[in-house]
């Protein structure tokens, strides 16, 4: 039995990309969508790419290496309000949903919007919640952290600087430490903030 066939039988996860990618390309965001640009600044060049480009790139190369090749797998948007972080975020999410169902790739794309977490006591719940709504069904946490540190997912965390109702710099070092267990395994994580 492969991993692949694993993840089918206890998630269904062909059926719940399946579902998203139909869903997806029936909104008026699949047609209309315009990625985000951006400026990579380093000391004596500045490149300006396509951000939705750039993140498949890094995430695709990170699909055929292990982590040793490609030390990327953590990555941070960051944009003013309403620049499209969120609608990024779920394009990322249809494109590896539809790569999945078309066995493309082997990473599940996991969505957490972060404006909920401080609706749960930790991390855990919040987490829990949040594979509920999106997989329809109870997911055990353990399966999450095993596959998590396998690099199985690609984890898109959306609205970082939304956890809190009230911010200040205690809080989010509070929060960036809590989410540090999920973007410090093996699996890509995309986090967006203003």
């Amino acid at each position: 039995i492969t991993d692949r066939d694993l993840s089918e039988d206890l998630l269904e996860l062909g059926n719940v990309c399946r579902t998203h990618v139909i869903s997806y390309e029936n909104e008026n965001i699949y047609k209309e969508f315009i990625s985000l640009k951006g400026r990579f600044d380093e000391s004596d060049t500045t490149e300006n790419f396509d951000v939705l480009d750039k993140i498949k790139n890094i995430i695709d190369s990170f699909n055929r290496y292990s982590l040793k090749d490609n030390e990327i797998h953590f990555i941070s948007v960051f944009a003013d309000y309403g620049a499209g972080k969120t609608t990024l975020l779920k394009r990322i999410y249809y494109e590896y949903c539809k790569k999945y169902v078309e066995e493309k790739s082997q990473l599940i794309p996991v969505y957490f919007e972060l404006k909920l977490y401080h609706k749960f006591k930790d991390i855990n719940l919040f987490i829990s919640n949040s594979l509920q709504s999106q997989f329809l069904k109870n997911i055990p946490l353990s399966l999450f952290w095993k596959e998590l540190e396998r690099g199985k997912f690609i984890l898109l965390l959306d609205g970082f600087d939304e956890m809190a109702l009230q911010v200040n710099s205690e809080i989010r070092l509070k929060n960036f430490m809590e989410l540090s267990s999920m973007f410090t395994s093996e699996s890509i994580s995309i986090i967006t903030c203003r």
